[in-house]
């Protein structure tokens, strides 16, 4: 997984391009503030995806996703911490 934080020009729509840059099979996420200095965050691609529809669907959900290992801020700090 990669990530970058980057100044754009203020007059770049971010949310605009990213949306125009995505096929139909990609996952996006786009997150605007306008009224906090037009603050925006967005993404495209996805690492993992865990996706269901109906009732229980979260409980399902989470079944499917619990074997797989916690996100890095919830590991024990890297002197203490060991693989299984």
């Amino acid at each position: 997984m990669a990530s970058a934080t980057v100044a754009i020009p203020a007059g770049l729509d971010l949310a605009a391009a990213v949306l125009a840059a995505r096929t139909a099979a990609d996952h996006c996420f786009c997150f605007e503030q306008p009224a906090r200095d037009a603050h925006a965050v967005c993404a495209l691609g996805a690492a993992a995806v865990v996706q269901d529809s109906g009732p229980d669907r979260a409980g399902r959900a989470a079944a499917v996703a619990a074997p797989w290992p916690a996100p890095p801020w919830r590991y024990p700090p890297a002197s203490t911490w060991r693989p299984r």
